[in-house]
């Protein structure tokens, strides 16, 4: 069992439900539900820490299996880490011991940002149930501070109904490359200003003898290890650059975690030595990024972060996928290179009513990820970006 274990409450029954926790899934959920990046959430959950937990919470009406939900589980985190940093100084000294709360998260982040509701199941017309028992069973939880949903943007009804406050967060990047036949074809459909910066970003990469290279699984264990120093080196510059902090960034940098994932890699190099990497899985027509990392001295020289993104298109292009993920829209090269910002709803709940007032009147609005009121309905609009 990994150092952070699911509690004894791990399953409970209704009359007609049954609701359990599970660090894997079985041969027939697997199949029914077809979705690889589940597969990938189950490998994080092998290498839970005592910070971080990750589960399913499945969900069973008279023993046959309806659903479920990927849930990270920060134990006492230091919610005032999450606020804007002239808020998170006073917040922090404001409410002391008191920031430290365990938050359960029902999100995809750990799915390579898929962009779907995180309550999976068999048949569409289960997911309300599934959905109701996964909120009942978290918020039964012992230990439960918080519960946090991250979903596509849609109707607020039921989150306003269950004592959820809802807001707009970062929304996710997709690069759209269907009915593209080469690179060629996906640079024609941008603006002469974006094809400049194509050629542009190019052009200092070849210029210090850079090269990329794509890698499928099981990666070079060498290769893994210095792959691993650019995760790292990454973590450290968006914390000390970008004050960007991460609950449950120790797992998503966990070594063996890394080090075992099932992931194909796009690898940057200059005279051998590893200088940026772009890692990713492959679901249906998508490709799912779930890793990048640099060398931040030779990657600024290159702009190995701009080619390796590049190079991802290609490669979608060139193996007929339709899209790529790249997650939240937290810089600006994402903005450049994306071709659909997808909206996404963040709903939290308090356990206790006075943190919930806090929470509303201090945390929404100074979240990191905030961008506003929460978006009601998701229109086709944003649907074709």
């Amino acid at each position: 069992m990994p150092t952070g274990t699911v509690q004894n409450d791990n399953a409970h029954a209704t009359a007609e439900y049954t609701i359990r926790e599970d660090t894997c899934l079985s041969d027939e959920q697997r199949e029914g539900l077809g979705n690889v990046a589940l597969d990938h959430f189950a490998h994080y959950a092998r290498h839970s820490t005592a910070r971080t937990v990750l589960f399913f919470v499945k969900v069973f009406r008279n023993e046959v299996f309806l659903g479920l939900s990927p849930v990270i589980k920060t134990v006492k985190f230091k919610s005032t880490s999450l606020l804007k940093v002239p808020v998170r100084r006073w917040a922090g000294l404001l409410l002391g011991p008191l920031a430290r709360k365990t938050t359960y998260m029902v999100d995809t982040a750990l799915m390579g940002f898929q962009y779907a509701s995180p309550f999976f199941c068999l048949d569409p017309a289960d997911q309300l149930v599934v959905r109701n028992c996964v909120s009942d069973h978290l918020k039964a939880k012992k230990d439960v501070d918080h519960i946090w949903i991250a979903e596509p943007a849609s109707d607020l009804t039921w989150a306003q109904q269950h004592g959820y406050d809802s807001f707009s967060t970062h929304p996710l990047v997709q690069v759209s490359v269907a009915g593209n036949r080469s690179i060629d074809d996906f640079l024609s459909s941008l603006s002469k200003k974006r094809r400049k910066n194509f050629r542009q970003d190019r052009k200092p990469f070849d210029q210090h003898g850079a090269s990329i290279d794509y890698f499928s699984p099981p990666l070079p264990s060498q290769m893994t290890a210095d792959m691993y120093q650019c995760l790292v080196k990454s973590a450290e510059n968006n914390a000390r650059q970008h004050d960007l902090v991460v609950p449950f960034e120790d797992l998503q940098i966990h070594r063996q975690a890394f080090t075992t994932q099932q992931q194909q890699a796009l690898v940057a190099r200059v005279g051998g030595n590893v200088i940026g990497f772009f890692s990713f899985f492959c679901d249906g027509d998508t490709v799912h990024q779930c890793h990048g990392g640099f060398d931040y001295d030779w990657s600024l020289k290159t702009k190995a972060y701009h080619n390796l993104m590049n190079s991802a298109i290609e490669f979608a292009i060139e193996r007929d996928y339709k899209g790529i993920t790249l997650g939240p829209l937290n810089n600006e090269t994402k903005r450049r290179i994306g071709t659909d910002f997808l909206p996404v709803n963040a709903h939290i709940w308090c356990r206790e009513s006075v943190v919930r007032l806090v929470t509303k009147l201090i945390f929404l609005k100074n979240f990191q990820v905030y961008q506003g009121p929460a978006v009601r309905q998701l229109n086709q609009h944003d649907v074709e970006g």
